[in-house]
């Protein structure tokens, strides 16, 4: 048979759960942690869905392939709002907007775009794009659209703001601290 502790010996777990979750410690940590998990989750909060007839961010970045000028390479992959996909049209009359399948990255005037390129028939593909904008908010628009040669079809856009995570972040690690205070 184990012996059992005295009452005054025993740990009370709620009082050391209180101590960490008030430690000053575990405020910074938690705030950095609440912030560096909201960024992904608030790419997918809201959004414009055109099947549902909204209308798409225009700036959302669409990628189409032109011709390489220098020559070192067959194509190459450009960048371009959506708003300006148009314009690019009508100056680049040997572009297509069918890319080769994958992933990759793309940095065009301060404007860090990833993208990931999926193939659904010949002729046609679908790709999804996170451009992150260089300005003091950390704005970016995600976005999904399928394309054909000559065509663009958004399905998704959402605009988000790096900025609310240092919100998500201040408030959540408050709140923790808050209750580890009354514990």
């Amino acid at each position: 048979m184990i012996p059992r502790r005295p009452a005054g010996d025993r740990i009370r777990w709620l009082k050391v759960v209180g101590s960490v979750l008030s430690s000053k410690l575990f405020l910074g940590a938690s705030f950095i942690g609440i912030m560096v998990a909201s960024i992904p989750v608030m790419k997918h909060i809201g959004g414009n869905y055109m099947a549902r007839g909204e209308a798409p961010s225009p700036e959302m970045m669409v990628i189409a392939s032109i011709p390489d000028p220098a020559g070192s390479r067959p194509r190459k992959l450009e960048a371009v709002m959506l708003q300006g996909h148009s314009k690019f049209q009508s100056t680049h009359s040997d572009h297509t907007f069918v890319i080769p399948e994958g992933s990759g990255y793309i940095r065009r005037n301060g404007t860090s775009i990833s993208y990931r390129a999926t193939a659904l028939s010949a002729g046609e593909v679908r790709v999804e794009t996170d451009a992150r904008f260089d300005d003091p908010f950390g704005s970016g628009v995600v976005g999904s659209y399928d394309a054909t040669e000559r065509e663009v079809r958004p399905s998704y856009t959402n605009r988000t703001f790096a900025l609310f995570a240092l919100f998500f972040g201040v408030v959540g690690a408050y709140i923790l601290h808050i209750i580890g205070s009354i514990l």
